[in-house]
């Protein structure tokens, strides 16, 4: 079973029918056969509410496996001052919502359920309507649908791209091993931060060959910052989008996974590329740690990563290597969408 949790630190949200309008924006798409339970409990040092947990699960999911779904969510009530689950299903068929909020509700403290057709989640004329309270804090302007993200980490689909990517992975993997470490590491910057031109599948690969090396991959970890991390994620999503399944990139997939873990909280985007792993090394535990990694808040993951640095020898660039991303075009939004976000308020009850 599959749920993709989002933080959501940040923002204030007071009133359910807020909340309710602000979904797609706090997942990046718009759902489709989707229940949302948004988690909300007491702040110890306040008399407000807090919500800064969502977890959306698909409707048949719930109707299927109930009590794996249950145990799920239970799991992220545990320690809360009186946590209650808010339930929000969007969906053409009401009476399955319905259905399986009432599965939901027999053993959760659920205080409130709403059903929103799915086929107003998106606009017809093109214009989402967004909540501005999030639109300031950065939230993006939602995806159509969760493929449409998934979409832009899960490798080319035409086969003139696969043919590239197939050509590009298979040539760029000698030179690799004859480079020495500091080569290593100062073409990983090279490849990640130069202009021009626009990432391509040979650069892709090559990056992907200088990272399918454990050594160099956290030589590259000491180089991250929260400073650096979006324009490294960036570049690194662009460049999975442009290779095929192979084994050899699945480092650079992790690469991409932990800085756009740093760089975002968008829940969708990281269960993406965890999922891509999974289907790259089967056997990897690097999926469930970037699943877990991104329950953490976004305030406290900077401190977090720093101590994971000084704490791995392992992750000690190498010297005189560029350790800092240069002035470059700014990031490409649609790829990294900071997601993030905290409503306090007499949130549903």
């Amino acid at each position: 079973m599959t749920t993709t949790p989002h933080r959501v630190p940040g923002v204030t949200i007071t009133l359910a029918d807020e909340l309710v309008a602000g979904i797609p924006q706090m997942i990046g798409y718009y759902p489709q056969e989707l229940m949302i339970a948004a988690i909300t409990h007491r702040d110890p040092g306040s008399p407000t509410r807090v919500m800064d947990l969502i977890v959306p699960v698909g409707i048949t999911q719930v109707i299927n496996t109930p009590k794996q779904v249950i145990q799920a969510i239970q799991a992220h009530l545990t320690g809360l001052e009186d946590p209650r689950v808010f339930l929000v299903a969007y969906s053409t068929v009401a009476s399955q919502a319905t259905r399986a909020a009432d599965l939901l509700a027999d053993q959760l403290p659920v205080t409130d359920f709403r059903v929103v057709d799915a086929d107003l989640g998106g606009p017809d004329d093109g214009t989402p309507a967004l909540v501005p309270s999030l639109t300031a804090a950065g939230f993006p302007v939602p995806a159509r649908s969760r493929d449409a993200v998934w979409a832009r980490v899960m490798g080319p689909t035409e086969p003139e791209a696969i043919g590239r990517g197939v050509v590009a992975v298979g040539l760029a993997a000698p030179p690799v091993v004859r480079q020495s470490p500091r080569e290593q590491d100062s073409r990983v910057q090279l490849y990640l931060t130069q202009k021009r031109p626009p990432m391509n599948a040979p650069r892709a690969a090559m990056l992907a060959g200088l990272l399918s090396d454990e050594a160099t991959r956290n030589r590259f970890y000491g180089t991250v910052t929260m400073d650096t991390a979006p324009q490294y994620s960036d570049a690194l999503l662009q460049a999975i989008h442009l290779l095929p399944n192979n084994p050899r990139i699945t480092g650079l997939v992790e690469a991409a996974g932990i800085t756009t873990w740093l760089s975002s909280g968008d829940g969708t985007l990281l269960n993406a590329i965890a999922h891509r792993v999974e289907r790259l090394d089967p056997d990897s535990e690097f999926p469930d740690v970037l699943r877990k990694a991104a329950l953490v808040d976004m305030t406290t993951r900077s401190t977090t990563w720093d101590r994971i640095r000084a704490t791995t020898p392992s992750m000690t660039p190498s010297p005189g290597v560029l350790t800092r991303v240069p002035d470059l075009e700014p990031a490409t939004p649609s790829l990294t969408t900071p997601v993030p976000l905290v409503p306090h308020g007499p949130l549903i009850g």
